[in-house]
């Protein structure tokens, strides 16, 4: 198999963690699902505390927030759920 790596890689440390990354990215999971349209997103984003943060969400496209509520809303539940749909 061409695609596996020659050498095994040895974790020598755990992964590193980021508590606050998480939580944001929770939060903003938790908008893209519940939001029923994109006036809806921003206005949820605007209000939340990514607003004016490293996440630069005043400056995302409208069709990037858009194509992100549907795939988070597509998605939400998890993958088995949407593993038999062709």
């Amino acid at each position: 198999n061409h695609f596996m790596p020659e050498v095994k890689a040895a974790l020598t440390a755990p992964p590193a963690e980021d508590h606050v990354l998480y939580e944001q990215q929770c939060m903003l999971s938790q908008i893209l699902e519940k939001a029923e349209d994109y006036g809806e997103a921003l206005r949820l984003l605007s209000g939340s505390p990514l607003a004016n943060s490293p996440w630069n969400i005043e400056n995302w496209d409208p069709s990037m927030l858009e194509t992100a509520i549907r795939i988070a809303q597509k998605w939400q539940g998890g993958f088995e759920r949407h593993q038999n749909v062709t």
